[in-house]
């Protein structure tokens, strides 16, 4: 693994330039767990630019789940369209762009509960860098600590890979990050890293623009009540969810999650039944 991830940092002198409708970047894959939610790990991409260093974070899973989630709307046999949209799995519904539209910005995009999007200036964690040393793929990577949106994050990082990106939000150190762990609850780790072409890093127009408070507000509102949200929010003013018996349900089970960002109130145990 460290000798194809050299190779990625070196190829950048020897890689023809990208097509017009393409860059060239480099691909690192991290696994993200949060055992206390799901035994599944969600495999999600860190694409840097190799010109310009602007970055884009996304869950490939979701990626594909929402790519289903199109071709099935384009289809008259409405069983078959519900069936493999139910049939897709799902992954992180939120990116970040790094230093997009401009450099020091950071763009959160989110495709549920609501398509909103907000860009702000990168907000860096404060890092505290310690003398600590493991080796991680080959790597000698340090490791550094910070208290950041909510939770105490351990960061591993290698300075022999000097991009000053990682996982989520988790940046501005010496060197990548290869992995994270946040509170002992949320962790990211790198798996891969490839040299790939891919389209230049751009966010769709049609997310309403928003603030960081909002969308944690109404990540909240829609876990907490998705029927209500869907009325109230989502355009599904006559929505009706039906059990199995064909029964109208007024209002789902509160749906568990432990946030990324944890804000007061926010709780890391699930609830009893």
């Amino acid at each position: 693994m460290k000798r194809t991830l050299l190779f990625i940092l070196l190829a950048l002198a020897s890689m023809t330039g990208a097509a017009e409708d393409s860059i060239a970047a480099w691909r690192f894959a991290y696994e993200y767990r949060c055992e206390k939610m799901t035994k599944e790990s969600d495999l999600q991409y860190l694409e840097v630019a190799q010109k310009g260093l602007t970055a884009h974070f996304y869950s490939i899973a979701q990626k594909e789940f929402e790519r289903v989630s199109e071709m099935a709307k384009q289809t008259d046999n409405l069983a078959l369209a519900i069936s493999k949209i139910t049939s897709a799995k799902k992954g992180e519904a939120w990116e970040v762009f790094w230093n997009i539209p401009s450099a020091g910005n950071l763009t959160f995009v989110a495709s549920s509960p609501s398509k909103m999007q907000f860009t702000e200036d990168y907000q860096k964690p404060e890092w505290t860098l310690k003398d600590e040393t493991r080796e991680i793929l080959g790597y000698v990577c340090k490791r550094a600590e910070a208290d950041f949106r909510g939770r105490h994050w351990t960061a591993w990082y290698a300075e022999e890979l000097p991009l000053p990106f990682g996982p989520w939000e988790l940046g501005a150190l010496p060197g990548l990050v290869l992995e994270a762990n946040g509170d002992s609850l949320l962790s990211f780790k790198l798996v891969g890293a490839e040299n790939v072409n891919v389209e230049p890093f751009k966010i769709d127009k049609k997310y309403i623009k928003t603030t960081r408070k909002e969308y944690n507000h109404h990540l909240r509102l829609g876990d907490a009540d998705r029927i209500s949200y869907l009325r109230d929010f989502g355009g599904f003013g006559n929505v009706k969810v039906l059990d199995k018996d064909g029964n109208e349900l007024k209002k789902l089970k509160p749906k568990f999650r432990i946030y990324l960002e944890k804000l007061e109130g926010d709780k890391d145990e699930k609830p009893e039944e």
